[in-house]
């Protein structure tokens, strides 16, 4: 068994991408997924961040997410669903250096306009904004612990994103439609 199979994948399009339109962050965003693909729809070449919200999950869904994210200048289609979720699509196309820096794993090479973006979204006077500052600025031995795959003591990866974790399937919308 792999290392890394023991660990929880973290959404790196929610910790990298997300922030870029300008969200609010609450403490917990178990109501939100981002995806940086949707099989059959879009590629994660197009440039495209896909955010899926289950309403369902918090009752602060309608005061909290849709309003911000409908009035975000980046946002180019909603879609419905089923009675509890909405897609949204925003186009990153202005950002496509980063994009670019974030498909391969480069999050150090992520422009110091986004870095200063994600750390403000995630406070980084806490752990998990601490975390992310070390993806961000990694130390040579954060660098050279990449190399046996391990990042810090949470054992989370310093690699560019599982593709099949921030991909939109059909049998995850098929699953979506049943519980909805």
């Amino acid at each position: 068994m792999s290392s890394e199979t023991q660990f929880e994948y973290f959404q790196k399009s929610k910790a990298f991408l997300f922030p870029i339109l300008g969200i609010k962050k609450k403490e917990k965003n178990d109501d939100l997924k981002t995806y940086i693909a949707w099989e059959g729809y879009y590629k994660s070449t197009d440039q495209k961040l896909i955010v899926v919200v289950d309403d369902s999950k918090s009752s602060a869904y309608n005061g909290f997410q849709q309003i911000p994210l409908l009035e975000c200048p980046l946002l180019e289609w909603k879609f419905i669903i089923d009675s509890t979720h909405v897609a949204y699509v925003f186009d990153l196309s202005d950002y496509q250096r980063d994009w670019k820096n974030f498909l391969f794993g480069c999050y150090d090479e992520l422009s110091q306009e986004l870095k200063s973006i994600i750390l403000t979204h995630h406070d980084e006077t806490t752990e998990e904004g601490r975390r992310i500052k070390r993806f961000l600025y990694p130390s040579e031995d954060d660098k050279i612990s990449d190399i046996s795959d391990w990042y810090d003591t949470t054992k989370e990866t310093l690699k560019a994103p599982r593709f099949k974790e921030e991909a939109l399937s059909q049998g995850e919308m098929l699953d979506l439609d049943a519980r909805g």
